[in-house]
């Protein structure tokens, strides 16, 4: 008797616990779930505010945008401090070189270009900040460094808006060298990447 006793006590501490994780488990990730959804809402609505910003910024002449780097970057830094694993902040991450980039603060802008692509390589924005590190290396006059992330863009990335761009700057980078025949072979290679987009 005291083995049935047993045994039904043990069945029912398992129906309870088979119970319990039944309505835990949902309930603990539908609320984990909600506040990461509202994490994204409100970290897209402080990015979407940033753009802004930065569209007017694009709008301003050299010298203005030297005086509101720093600023810009500060709103950018507070994204990515407040809301660091959403995505948001790595397209904020993304913007910080894109405004030293245009405010002529190339190394800032190769720093911060590179680490948004050791963390999003595969991103979206990959071709993007590829074309823009090689355009930084080109006005420190680093252009064997420059052809590299071109190749990046047209072997690996074969993003069809920016690999075209990225052999024209090529060709450009190789005539300056004095090889016009391998500039010209680059510039055929455009023809491809077209009919490959169809």
């Amino acid at each position: 008797m005291s083995e049935n006793v047993k045994q039904k006590d043990l069945f029912g501490i398992l129906f309870w616990i088979l119970i319990a994780l039944i309505i835990v488990v949902p309930l603990v990730y539908f609320v984990f779930r909600n506040h990461n959804d509202k994490i994204n809402v409100v970290s897209s609505e402080k990015f979407e505010a940033i753009f802004e910003d930065l569209k007017e910024y694009d709008e301003l002449n050299d010298v203005s945008k030297v005086e509101e780097k720093d600023n810009l970057l500060k709103e950018l830094d507070d994204l990515i401090a407040s809301y660091p694993k959403t995505v948001s902040a790595k397209r904020a991450l993304f913007y910080k070189g894109y405004v030293c980039y245009f405010a002529k603060d190339f190394e800032n802008a190769v720093t911060y270009f590179n680490l948004f692509l050791s963390q999003n390589g595969n991103d979206y924005l990959a071709p993007k900040a590829n074309y823009f590190l090689a355009f930084s290396m080109i006005e420190q006059d680093k252009n064997d460094e420059a052809m590299k992330f071109l190749d990046i863009i047209i072997d690996q990335l074969n993003d069809k808006y920016y690999a075209p761009l990225a052999l024209i700057k090529k060709a450009e980078l190789l005539e300056d060298k004095g090889n016009k025949e391998e500039a010209l072979k680059e510039l055929k290679e455009i023809e491809f990447i077209e009919l490959d987009a169809t």
